[in-house]
């Protein structure tokens, strides 16, 4: 996944030095003297330092006629560690439904969600993020399905 931004009236070497180029300096202005921009033209520079150091590749410049494209990729969540997603806090729908399937494992999602008396599409939601974190996961046959709660 990618952010991707375009750039009018600048030049690669231009956005790289620290140049600024404010598509509307009235309302730039109103910004800056407002304190809500940190600093003209450091936001290209920045965004290269702030992808380092939160572990993102780093950013593609493009450029594009008379304008510059930056790219930013998104962490891949391919990459992230098997143990991280478990350190966030499970909601409390979460940790009815883990105990829930600990207890009867072959239970359906309309089961689960007539038990926990609640609709069928939020218990699918928190049983894709609980596979997602590695706590849960369906094995067997189609016919003879059941839940693994992995705690």
């Amino acid at each position: 996944m990618k952010a991707t931004w375009d750039h009018l009236g600048l030049s690669i070497e231009k956005a790289l030095s620290g140049r600024s180029n404010p598509r509307n300096p009235i309302i730039a202005r109103f910004f800056r003297e407002a304190k809500l921009v940190e600093g003209w033209g450091s936001g290209i520079g920045r965004s290269f330092s702030l992808c380092r150091e939160y572990g993102l590749r780093e950013p593609v410049i493009q450029e594009i006629d008379e304008a510059i494209r930056v790219t930013i990729f998104r962490k891949d969540s391919s990459h992230v560690p098997s143990d991280e997603p478990t350190t966030l806090p499970l909601s409390d729908l979460e940790k009815d439904i883990l105990a829930l399937l600990q207890n009867e494992p072959m239970l359906k999602i309309r089961e689960i969600a007539a038990n926990l008396d609640t609709g069928e599409s939020k218990i699918k939601h928190a049983t894709v993020r609980l596979k997602k974190r590695g706590l849960l996961s369906r094995s067997g046959s189609k016919q003879s399905s059941y839940w693994k709660v992995n705690l």
